[in-house]
C-alpha cells in the first residue's frame, strides 16, 4: 500500500482501490485493468453518499481498459504545489499506468477545496481522434454513452429528486454583453437524454439544497482547439461528463473537478470560489489591487510619453490607486491598435527592438516612471501581447521579456492581450508562456488575461493566472452604463471568484451629450457609486486619471481609502452576490468576508421607488451582528438570515461592516 497526507488531505492506494479525502469530502475508485471505476463520493460533513452503485464503465479514461495487458503501475505523490501561485496545503498524487504507452492520472486535493481535481496525461492520443498531429484544430470527439474513450466522470446518482443547473458563459465581450445564462431541469427517468455544452454543471437535491458541481478547467466550448459535441449527458439518474481535450498525439488533458456543497445556490457559489482560489491563492501585495489604465479615454497611444505618465502617477496617488498601467503604445513597435496606421497584430519578433521602450516617448527608458511610481507608493504595469504567430512559437522569448522587466525594473503587472489560440499546439505553448512567467517570478507577476476578443483561455482555461480582464466599455461609443458592468460582475460572481474579475469604472463626465434624456446615464451616478460597483472585484480605473474632474477625484478617493482599510479582510474571505440581478432598477449587492467572523455588506438601490429592501442570505452563520456603516447612505440591519437595507434616494449604496455580536 502507498499512502500520504498533508494538512487534512490524505490518500491510500492498495493496488485494487484508490482513496482520496480531506476534511470536506472523500472519494473511492476501484482500480482494475489499468483503469479507474468510481465507487463512492461522500460529503463528510453531512454523510451523504452520491454514488448508488459502482460504475461498470471506467472514468476518466482515454484508451479502453484491456484485461490481459502487460502493464506496470507506480504511484508518486508530493505535498508541494504544482505552481507557486497555488495554495500550499494540499497533495498531488500521480498514478502512472505503463503499458505499450503511459497513461497518468493526476489528482490534486487541497485542504480548502471540497473536491478532487483530476487530469489525464497520455503518451498517445485517444482512439477516437485522428492521428494527424497536435496542431490539428478540426478534430472532434463524438461522445457516446456506449464509449468510454472520452469520459471524465460518470455518476449513478443516489438522491431521487435532483435539479440539474447548467451555466453557460460568454466571452468575446467586445461583441457580447449578456455573459451568463442558466438553464434548469428536474431529472426524471422519463427524460431520455439531455445533451449540454459548457464548463459548469450543478446537481442539487431539491429537498436538502445539498449538491455536486462539476467544473471543467478549460476554455469555453467555442474556444477549444479540439471541440466536443457536448460536455454533459444525462439519462435518467445517470450523468456523464466528457471532453478531455487531449491532442491526437497525446499530452495533458483539461483538468476537472467534482465539488460538494450545501445550502443551495449560495453554497454552490462558495464551493466554486473556494476551489478556484486554490489555483491562485490571495496575496496581499499582488491581488485585489486598484489598477488604472490609460486606454479607457480613447486617446489610444497619442498621449503616452514620459511627461504624461508622470502626471498620471501624481493623479493616481490622489485617487489611491495601487497600480498605474500603460496600455499599448509604451513599446517601440507599433500594433494595429495604434492611432497611426501601419501597425501589426502578430509577428512582433520580426521587428528589431519591438518590445523595448519607445525611444521618443520614453527617451530615458521606463526607469524614471518606475521610480516616480515607487516614490508615490504605486506600482507600474504594462500592456503586452504575446506573439500568436506559428502557434506561439516565440512563447519562450515572450516569457523572457516579461521576466526581464520583472528582474531589471520591478514591473510585475501585465495586461495580456492580442491572444489568438488557433490550435492545440497554440494552446499548449500559451500555457508554457504563462507557466514559465509564474514559476520563474515565484508568483510575483500578475497577468490580467483579456477575454474581449478572439479565442482565448477565458474564465476557466487558466485559473493560475491573475484576473480576467472582462470588458472594454467606452462612453465615446455610447456603450458604458454602470448597471451593465455591475450586472456582469454580479452574474459572473455566481460561478467565478469576484477577486479574479478585472471590472472597470469610467470617467462619467466625458461624452455626456451622447446620453441625453437617459435617467440612468453614467453622469447620473456619483463617482463613489461608480467605484462601489466594482470594488468587490479587482477594480479597474478605465480612464486617464489626470483627466478626472476634481470633484470626481475627491468623491472616489474617499471610498477608495475606506475600501483599502477593509479589503484585506474582504479578499481573505469570500464574496458572493445577493439580492436581485442588477437591471438598473433593482436592489442588489454583495456579501463578503468570513461567514464565521467579520463580514461586509454592499447594497445598491438602483433607479426604483422602493426605499427599503429585504435581502435573504445564508452566508452569515451567526444569529446576530453589530452593523457599522462605512460609506454611502442609509442603513443595514440583519435578522434571522435577512438583510434589511434602507436607502432614501435612488442610485445610492450602503457599505457596512458586520461584527458578530
Amino acid at each position: 500500500m502507498t499512502s500520504g497526507s498533508h494538512a487534512s488531505c490524505r490518500f491510500e492506494f492498495t493496488g485494487d482501490e484508490l482513496f482520496i479525502a480531506n476534511s470536506s469530502i472523500e472519494r473511492r475508485w476501484r482500480f482494475r485493468d489499468g483503469a479507474l471505476y468510481a465507487t463512492s463520493y461522500k460529503n463528510r460533513a453531512t454523510g451523504t453518499e452520491w454514488i448508488t452503485k459502482p460504475l461498470a464503465v471506467a472514468a476518466p479514461v482515454v484508451i479502453k481498459p484491456t484485461p490481459d495487458a502487460d502493464r506496470k503501475v507506480e504511484v508518486k505523490w508530493s505535498d508541494q504545489p504544482l505552481s507557486p501561485v497555488y495554495h500550499q496545503d494540499g497533495l498531488v498524487i500521480e498514478l502512472h499506468v505503463h503499458e505499450d504507452a503511459t497513461t497518468t492520472y493526476r489528482f490534486q486535493i487541497f485542504d480548502r477545496s471540497p473536491g478532487v481535481t483530476m487530469t489525464v496525461i497520455s503518451s498517445r492520443g485517444p482512439a477516437t481522434q485522428p492521428a494527424s498531429g497536435p496542431s490539428t484544430s478540426a478534430a472532434t470527439t463524438k461522445p457516446s454513452e456506449d464509449s468510454s474513450d472520452d469520459l471524465l466522470e460518470v455518476l449513478h446518482l443516489a438522491p431521487p429528486h435532483i435539479r440539474l443547473v447548467a451555466t453557460q458563459l460568454v466571452d468575446q465581450t467586445d461583441r457580447h454583453d449578456n455573459l451568463v445564462f442558466e438553464q434548469e431541469w428536474l431529472l426524471q427517468p422519463a427524460e431520455v437524454r439531455i445533451e449540454l455544452a459548457g464548463n459548469v454543471f450543478a446537481l442539487e437535491n431539491i429537498l436538502t439544497g445539498e449538491g455536486l458541481v462539476f467544473l471543467k478547467h478549460a476554455p469555453l466550448p467555442h474556444s477549444r482547439p479540439i471541440p466536443c459535441d457536448f460536455d454533459c449527458l444525462t439519462r435518467g439518474s445517470t450523468i456523464s461528463f466528457y471532453g478531455h481535450g487531449l491532442a491526437p498525439g497525446g499530452g495533458e488533458g483539461y483538468s476537472f473537478a467534482l465539488l460538494s456543497y450545501t445550502s443551495g445556490a449560495e453554497g454552490r457559489m462558495l464551493a466554486l470560489h473556494r476551489h478556484e482560489r486554490q489555483f491562485h491563492s490571495y496575496t496581499r501585495e499582488r491581488d485585489g489591487q486598484l489598477l488604472t489604465n490609460t486606454w479607457g479615454d480613447r486617446s489610444q497611444d497619442t498621449r503616452i510619453n514620459e511627461a504624461f505618465m508622470l502626471k498620471e502617477i501624481a493623479a493616481a496617488e490622489k485617487l489611491g490607486a495601487d497600480v498605474v498601467q500603460i496600455d499599448d503604445g509604451w513599446q517601440n513597435g507599433r500594433t494595429g491598435n495604434s492611432a497611426r496606421p501601419g501597425g501589426r497584430n502578430e509577428s512582433f519578433w520580426a521587428i528589431p527592438d519591438f518590445w523595448k521602450p519607445h525611444p521618443e516617448r520614453f527617451p530615458n527608458g521606463l526607469e524614471p516612471i518606475v521610480k516616480a511610481a515607487r516614490d508615490a507608493g504605486i506600482k507600474l504595469g504594462l500592456w503586452f501581447a504575446p506573439d500568436s504567430v506559428d502557434d506561439f512559437a516565440n512563447w519562450n522569448r515572450d516569457a523572457q521579456q516579461l521576466l526581464t522587466f520583472h528582474k531589471t525594473v520591478g514591473i510585475n503587472f501585465f495586461k495580456i492581450d492580442g491572444v489568438k489560440i488557433r490550435s492545440k499546439s497554440g494552446e499548449i505553448n500559451f500555457h508554457k508562456f504563462v507557466d514559465r512567467v509564474l514559476t520563474e517570478s515565484n508568483g510575483a507577476i500578475l497577468l490580467d488575461l483579456d477575454v474581449t476578443a478572439q479565442t482565448r483561455p477565458g474564465y476557466f482555461g487558466m485559473l493560475q493566472s491573475g484576473p480576467v480582464f472582462v470588458e472594454n466599455r467606452y462612453t465615446d461609443a455610447h456603450r458604458y452604463w454602470p448597471h451593465h458592468t455591475l450586472r456582469n460582475a454580479w452574474m459572473l460572481s455566481k460561478v467565478f471568484d469576484p477577486q479574479r474579475l478585472r471590472m472597470e469604472f469610467l470617467n462619467n463626465q466625458r461624452k455626456k451629450q451622447l446620453y441625453e434624456n437617459d435617467p440612468i446615464a453614467p453622469a447620473e451616478y456619483s463617482a463613489d457609486y461608480l467605484f462601489a460597483t466594482v470594488m468587490m472585484t479587482s477594480p479597474l480605473g478605465w480612464f486617464e486619471v489626470s483627466n478626472l474632474p476634481p470633484t470626481y477625484l475627491e468623491q472616489a478617493s474617499k471610498l477608495v481609502s475606506t475600501w483599502k482599510e477593509h479589503r484585506d479582510a474582504i479578499y481573505s474571505g469570500q464574496t458572493i452576490p445577493i439580492g436581485e440581478p442588477p437591471t438598473g432598477t433593482s436592489w442588489t449587492g454583495f456579501i463578503a468576508g468570513d461567514p464565521d467572523d467579520v463580514a461586509y455588506a454592499l447594497i445598491f438601490r438602483e433607479k426604483n421607488d422602493r426605499a427599503e429592501a429585504m435581502i435573504p442570505t445564508t452566508f452569515l452563520r451567526k444569529s446576530k451582528y453589530t452593523v457599522t456603516p462605512l460609506a454611502g447612505d442609509g442603513t443595514i440591519q440583519f435578522d434571522n438570515g435577512v438583510l434589511r437595507a434602507s436607502i432614501n434616494n435612488p442610485l445610492r449604496f450602503c457599505f457596512a461592516k458586520l461584527d458578530p455580536a
